[in-house]
């Protein structure tokens, strides 16, 4: 499971770099398949790097594949962020 999530990073770095290099296409591949990583693992690093791309992708918003993405992600974030801890109430002894 490690080296899942570390792959789901590596791809989602990747992806920032084809968007870094204009190749919106290939950092769509790269994020979609960071992405379905992210969702089986619950890997907040992934998700911190999707969001990176996520931003990066939003000059090609009129692109349909990066329509797609960025709609994906969004729909999975929310599952992906944990609920805050309720903090516990402490009897004074």
């Amino acid at each position: 499971p490690q080296y899942r999530r570390d792959r789901g990073v590596y791809l989602a770095r990747a992806g920032r770099a084809h968007a870094c290099c204009g190749e919106q296409e290939r950092a769509v591949a790269a994020g979609t398949q960071a992405l379905a990583i992210a969702e089986q693992t619950g890997s907040g690093r992934i998700i911190t790097e999707l969001a990176t791309l996520d931003s990066e992708l939003a000059r090609w918003k009129a692109v349909p594949s990066v329509t797609e993405f960025r709609e994906a992600f969004a729909e999975a974030l929310p599952r992906q962020v944990p609920e805050p801890a309720t903090p516990r109430k402490v009897d004074p002894l």
